[in-house]
């Protein structure tokens, strides 16, 4: 497939815009960095927190528990970096299914 932006540029873009406080945008930018690098764990995790900031819990939990699915074949990142996304993901699964 054709990269047309690098996955930590974009990554970095959708969190500048979550710190303005701009969630809704922030999703529509983490998405197409799912779509241009589905097999990337950090995506979705990152896609996760844009929907819990947009307040959407159900997409949420769903892109939290994509990121812990996709570790296994996540084969770009480091094992530290995987670590991360681990905790990170798991910690918001945790908490969506509270209630």
């Amino acid at each position: 497939g054709v990269r047309l932006f690098p996955e930590g540029e974009a990554n970095a873009y959708g969190y500048h815009l979550l710190q303005e406080g701009k969630a809704d945008e922030a999703v529509i930018v983490f998405q197409m960095n799912v779509d241009a690098y589905p097999k990337s764990a950090n995506t979705y995790d990152s896609l996760s927190d844009a929907y819990l900031a947009a307040g959407n819990r159900t997409e949420a939990l769903r892109f939290a528990e994509k990121a812990l699915h996709a570790l296994a074949s996540d084969t770009a990142s480091s094992d530290e970096f995987k670590a991360q996304i681990r905790e990170s993901a798991e910690r918001k699964v945790a908490e969506l299914k509270k209630r």
